[in-house]
C-alpha cells in the first residue's frame, strides 16, 4: 500500500502544471482597457480589465491597468466610502509584484505608478503622512528604473511629472527637496514628457493629455493664447472625451464662456465625463461668470447632490451665496455664511477664498463682486463700468480697499493698455497692507510679464519680489508661474 501511495504522488507531481511565470504584455486587450480609463468609462473599464486577469492571469500589466480604473474612480467622485474598499488594493499589488523576480523593467515602473497614484490620492483623502511616503517611494522606484533601463520611456511620464511639480514647490517648502538629495529642474521635466508623447506607446496619449493640463494650468498659463490652439487642436481630433474637458477649460482662461458652456452642456450621453460631480461645480463656476444665476444655482445643487467628498464643499456654498446676493435674493445668505465657516476643509484655493470671504461679517461690495465676475468671464467694459460705481474711500474693508485697484489694472492688462495696467498695478502694491492677499504678489507677476520682452532687469526684480509673499491664496499657481518666467527670461537673455 505505502508503493502505491508513492507512486501516486510521483504520478500526481509529475503531470501537475507548474505555475506560469509573470510576464509584462500590453496586449490589445489591456489597451483598449486603458483607453477606456482614459475616457473616464470606468464601468465598462472594470469589465474590461476582469476579462483580461481571466484570460491572461500572469500578466502583471493588469495590476498596472486596474490600478489605473482605481485611481480614476477615487479622483473623480472623493467618494470616502470606496476609498476605504480600494485603499486595500496597493498592497495586494505591490506584494504580488515585489513576489515577481522577473527581469522587466515594467516592474518597477508599475511600482512606481502605483505608489504615485496613491500617494496623489492619500493627499487628496486626507492621508497626508502617508502619502508623501508614498511620493518618495514612487520617485526613488521610478528614479531606479530610469538609471537601470536608460532607454525604457513608460516611467518618464510620471517622473517628469514629479521633476516639473518639485520644481516649481515655493520657496518656504524647498529645504524639503534639498534635504532629501534630489535634483530637480522644470526644462528635465519637460523633455521627459515630450519624450513619452513621441515615442508612440501605450501611454503617448496620456502623457499629451497630460502636458496640455500642464500647459493650461501652469507652463503656459499667463499666455491663454499660446496654450489655447493645441488644447483646441487635441480636443477637436481627439477620441478622448477628457479632452472636451481641456477644450472647455481652455476656452475659459481665454475668458471665451459661453464657448466653455456650449462644450460642456453638449458632451455625448456617452461620456465619462458625467461619472463626476466636478462637471457640475465647473458649469456652476461658468453660469456664475456669464450672470446666468439660476442655471448657477442648479449645477452647484447638482454637485452637492452627488459629491461625497469634502473639497470644494466651501466653494460651492458660496457659488449659492453669490448667485442670491447678486440676484437680490437675501433671504439664505446668513444661512450660506454659516454652512461656509463649517462645512468641508480649506484644501483648495476656491475653498480659501470662500472662507475668507466669509469670515468678515460685513457683506461683501456688491460692486467688487460683479466686476470680478465680468472680468473672469471676459466682459471687460462691462467689469470697468461696475468699478466706476465705487469711490475707493467708501470700501471699508481693506482687501475689497486693495482689490479696486487691482481690479483696474486686470481690466487695462486684457485691455492691452500696458501703462495703465502698470501704473495701477503698482498702485495696488503700494495700498496692500495685508500678506495675505494675493493682489500684490500677482502684481509683480503681471508686471513682469509685461516687461519680460523690453526690460528684463525691471522683469527680474518684480519675480524676487514675488517671494516675499507667503501664504496668500493662489501662492502654488503664481509661484510657479514666477519659476517659469524667471527661466523664460534666464534663457533669453
Amino acid at each position: 500500500m505505502r508503493a502505491l501511495k508513492t507512486i501516486a504522488l510521483i504520478f500526481f507531481f509529475n503531470i501537475a502544471p507548474l505555475p506560469l511565470p509573470a510576464h509584462y504584455t500590453f496586449s490589445t486587450a489591456l489597451a483598449n482597457t486603458y483607453k477606456m480609463v482614459l475616457h473616464m468609462q470606468v464601468d465598462s473599464a472594470d469589465i474590461l480589465i476582469n476579462q483580461c486577469y481571466k484570460n491572461d492571469p500572469q500578466n502583471n500589466i493588469n495590476l498596472l491597468v486596474a490600478n489605473y480604473i482605481d485611481f480614476m474612480k477615487l479622483a473623480a467622485t472623493e467618494d470616502y466610502g470606496m476609498y476605504n474598499t480600494l485603499s486595500k488594493n496597493q498592497d495586494i499589488r505591490l506584494k504580488i509584484l515585489k513576489n515577481d523576480n522577473t527581469n522587466s523593467p515594467y516592474k518597477q515602473y508599475i511600482m512606481g505608478e502605483i505608489y504615485f497614484q496613491w500617494a496623489f490620492l492619500k493627499l487628496k483623502f486626507g492621508r497626508e503622512i502617508s502619502g508623501f511616503w508614498d511620493l518618495l517611494k514612487a520617485y526613488n522606484l521610478l528614479q531606479t528604473n530610469a538609471r537601470q533601463y536608460p532607454t525604457f520611456v513608460y516611467h518618464k511620464k510620471s517622473l517628469g511629472l514629479l521633476h516639473i511639480m518639485l520644481s516649481l514647490i515655493p520657496p518656504s517648502y524647498k529645504w524639503a527637496v534639498k534635504a532629501m538629495g534630489y535634483t530637480v529642474d522644470l526644462n528635465t521635466g519637460i523633455s521627459e514628457i515630450y519624450e513619452v508623447i513621441r515615442s508612440n506607446t501605450a501611454i503617448s496619449d496620456e502623457a499629451s493629455l497630460m502636458m496640455l493640463w500642464l500647459n493650461l494650468l501652469i507652463l503656459q498659463s499667463d499666455n491663454p493664447a499660446k496654450s489655447f490652439a493645441p488644447a483646441d487642436s487635441m480636443a477637436r481630433n481627439s477620441p478622448y472625451h477628457a479632452a472636451k474637458l481641456i477644450q472647455a477649460y481652455a476656452f475659459k482662461k481665454k475668458n471665451k464662456i459661453e464657448n466653455a458652456i456650449n462644450i460642456l452642456e453638449n458632451l455625448p450621453p456617452n461620456s465619462g465625463l458625467h461619472y463626476t460631480p466636478y462637471l457640475y461645480f465647473f458649469k456652476a463656476h461658468l453660469y456664475l461668470y456669464k450672470g446666468e444665476y439660476a442655471s448657477c444655482k442648479h449645477n452647484a445643487e447638482l454637485f452637492i447632490k452627488k459629491y461625497k467628498g469634502i473639497t470644494l464643499k466651501k466653494s460651492v456654498y458660496y457659488h449659492l451665496y453669490l448667485a442670491d446676493y447678486l440676484s437680490g435674493n437675501n433671504k439664505k445668505l446668513a444661512s450660506y455664511r454659516d454652512t461656509i465657516l463649517k462645512v468641508g476643509k480649506t484644501f483648495s484655493e476656491f475653498d480659501k477664498i470662500a472662507y475668507k470671504a466669509m469670515q468678515n461679517e460685513q457683506k461683501p461690495s456688491l460692486y467688487i463682486i460683479k466686476s470680478r465676475l465680468l472680468y473672469d468671464g471676459g466682459y471687460y467694459h462691462q467689469s470697468m463700468a461696475e468699478l466706476a460705481k465705487i469711490h475707493p474711500d467708501t470700501l471699508h474693508n481693506d482687501r475689497e480697499y486693495t482689490e479696486y485697484y487691482y481690479r483696474h489694472a486686470r481690466i487695462y492688462q486684457a485691455l492691452d493698455d500696458t501703462a495703465k495696467a502698470i501704473k495701477y498695478y503698482e498702485i495696488t502694491i503700494a495700498k496692500q497692507t495685508n500678506k495675505d492677499y494675493y493682489f500684490a504678489p500677482n502684481a509683480h507677476l503681471q508686471i513682469a510679464n509685461l516687461y519680460k520682452n523690453t526690460q528684463p532687469d525691471i522683469a527680474m526684480k518684480h519675480l524676487e519680489n514675488v517671494e516675499k509673499y507667503s501664504g496668500y491664496e493662489y501662492e502654488y499657481s503664481i509661484h510657479s508661474e514666477s519659476v517659469i518666467l524667471k527661466n523664460y527670461i534666464k534663457q533669453k537673455y
